[in-house]
């Protein structure tokens, strides 16, 4: 897949989450503390934030939008140094695009792939396309 797909993927993915985080209610990221040694051997405690992050669809496993998907996810955990987790669920697993799109409003999941249709279901602004 070229990488300007991917990177159109990606952005729309983060569009669609953007908007979608607005319908939603505010979870906070799980945190870890690190301690990392400083300059003269001292140890210095820093707070680093992991964010393990859930992404659902209902697209099989070897559909091409499933594969660039966790080809996106393991690229953010490799740029993020593994500050950023997305798992990807695939397969309808977490239900309708309906039911996930409620589970983020009700802060259970994280992201979702849906349909600008089924998105139109919860905001008149998508109904456009």
């Amino acid at each position: 897949m070229k990488r300007r797909n991917i990177v159109a993927l990606a952005s729309a993915i983060l569009m669609t989450v953007g908007a979608l985080t607005g319908c939603g209610s505010s979870s906070a990221p799980a945190s870890n503390t690190s301690t990392t040694a400083a300059a003269g051997g001292a140890a210095a405690s820093t707070e680093e934030k992991t964010f393990n992050l859930k992404l659902g669809h209902n697209l099989a496993e070897d559909h091409a939008v499933n594969i660039a998907l966790k080809n996106w996810s393991d690229e953010l955990k490799e740029k993020s140094s593994g500050t950023i987790n997305i798992e990807v669920v695939p397969n309808g697993v977490l239900g309708s695009e309906s039911d996930m799109i409620s589970q983020i409003q009700g802060g259970a999941l994280d992201m979702a792939k849906v349909s600008a249709a089924t998105l139109g279901n919860f905001s008149k602004a998508y109904t456009a396309f």
